[in-house]
C-alpha cells in the first residue's frame, strides 16, 4: 500500500472500531497508528526483541513466537518484521480488526491473529513456541483461572516465556492450587451489574471477571516454578518499566532429565564433531554466550549423574572448564 491507501483504510478502521489505544506501530510511509512521536510502544517492543535475541541465540526466522493478549497485535507484528514466525491471540474484536489492516499494511505473510480467550490455551490447539510473551494479561486474570493459564503457557512453551506483569506489594489474601498456597491482592476488574457488553467495552480490562488476582512476586516465582519452569530470570536491564509493582521475568522450560550431547548439538546447531575436539579458554570465550550457558548446564547434569569419573573426563577435554571448577573449590 501506499501512504494514500494506507491512511483511508485506517481512516475506516477508526471509524469502525475506534482508536488504536496502545500500539503505535509504524505502517510505513511515515504513517503510524498513533503518533510518529510517541515513542514508548517502539521502546517496549525493541527490549523484549533483545531479550529473546540475547537467550534464544538463534536467528529470527528459526523463531516461533506468541503474544497472548496482544491487544493490537503490536509486539507479534515487530517480531514478524524482524523475520520470527508470530501469533497473537486477542479476545476482542476491534483490537483483532486493527491488528489484522496492520498486517495488510505491511504486507507480513509470516504473522497470524486468532480470536480465542487465552485461558483456552494448549498445545493442541496452536502447537508449541519458542517464545511466549505474556505482557499485560497476567494481572488481569482472577484466581484459580491464574495457575492453570500458567501452566497452560508451560506446556505450549518449548524455550522460554516473557511475564511482563504487575504484582502485589502485599499478600492480603490467600488462594489454593493443587495443595499450594499462594499470597496477592484482589482487585476489581468490573462491577457485578455490568452487562457483558460493558465489559468487553473496557479495552484494558478483564473479558468477563469482575475481580483479578494479582500474586506477590513470591508467589508469582512459586507459581511459575510448580508449573514447571526450572529457571527463572528476573530482567533488569533492559529497563522497561518504572512503576515499582511491575517487572519483568523470563522462565525457561528445562529439559526432562540430562542432556545427551547429540540434544545440545541439535538444540545449538553446533557440528556433530564438535564433542570430539580439545576446547581452550580462547575457543569457549569464543562461543556465543547462549551456547556456552548451555553448554556448562549439560556438564552440571551430567556430573550429578555421572560423578566425579564425568568431570574429570570432560575437564581433560574441555581444559578451560578447570578454571570455573577451581572457583567453584574443586580439584
Amino acid at each position: 500500500m501506499d501512504r494514500y491507501e494506507i491512511q483511508e483504510k485506517m481512516a475506516k478502521v477508526v471509524a469502525d472500531h475506534g482508536d488504536w489505544s496502545g500500539h503505535n506501530v509504524d505502517l510505513g510511509s511515515g504513517v503510524f497508528t498513533i503518533d510518529e512521536n510517541d515513542k514508548a510502544f517502539q521502546s517496549r517492543a525493541d527490549a523484549y526483541a533483545r531479550i529473546i535475541a540475547d537467550l534464544s541465540g538463534q536467528p529470527w526466522a528459526n523463531l516461533r513466537i506468541l503474544d497472548l493478549a496482544c491487544l493490537e497485535g503490536g509486539f507479534a507484528l515487530e517480531f514478524a518484521k524482524l523475520g520470527a514466525q508470530s501469533v497473537g491471540i486477542e479476545i476482542r474484536e476491534p483490537n483483532l480488526a486493527k491488528a489484522e489492516f496492520a498486517k495488510e499494511a505491511l504486507a507480513l505473510s509470516n504473522c497470524q491473529f486468532y480470536r480465542d480467550d487465552v485461558r483456552k490455551l494448549s498445545r493442541e490447539s496452536y502447537g508449541e513456541f519458542d517464545v511466549i510473551l505474556c505482557t499485560g494479561i497476567l494481572y488481569h486474570l482472577d484466581a484459580p483461572d491464574v495457575f492453570p493459564f500458567i501452566e497452560a503457557i508451560h506446556a505450549t512453551c518449548r524455550g522460554f516465556a516473557i511475564f511482563d506483569t504487575h504484582c502485589a506489594m502485599l499478600g492480603k489474601v490467600r488462594v489454593a492450587h493443587k495443595g499450594q498456597y499462594y499470597s496477592g491482592t484482589e482487585l476489581v476488574e468490573h462491577y457485578e451489574q455490568d452487562s457483558q457488553q460493558v465489559r468487553e467495552a473496557r479495552n484494558w480490562a478483564s473479558i468477563d471477571n469482575v475481580r483479578s488476582f494479582w500474586p506477590t512476586e513470591k508467589s508469582l516465582l512459586d507459581a511459575l516454578s510448580n508449573s514447571g519452569f526450572s529457571t527463572i530470570l528476573k530482567v533488569q536491564i533492559p529497563s522497561i518499566w518504572t512503576f515499582y509493582d511491575r517487572s519483568v521475568h523470563v522462565a525457561i522450560k528445562g529439559r526432562d532429565g540430562p542432556a545427551t550431547p547429540q540434544q545440545f548439538v541439535e538444540a545449538t546447531h553446533l557440528s556433530p564433531g564438535f564433542f570430539g575436539t580439545t576446547l581452550s579458554l580462547q575457543d569457549c570465550v569464543a562461543l556465543p554466550g547462549s551456547k556456552l550457558l548451555a553448554f556448562w548446564l549439560i556438564l552440571k547434569q551430567h556430573s550429578r549423574v555421572r560423578g566425579r569419573h564425568l568431570w574429570h573426563l570432560l575437564l581433560a577435554r574441555f581444559p578451560a572448564l578447570q578454571a570455573i571448577r577451581s572457583s567453584e573449590g574443586r580439584d
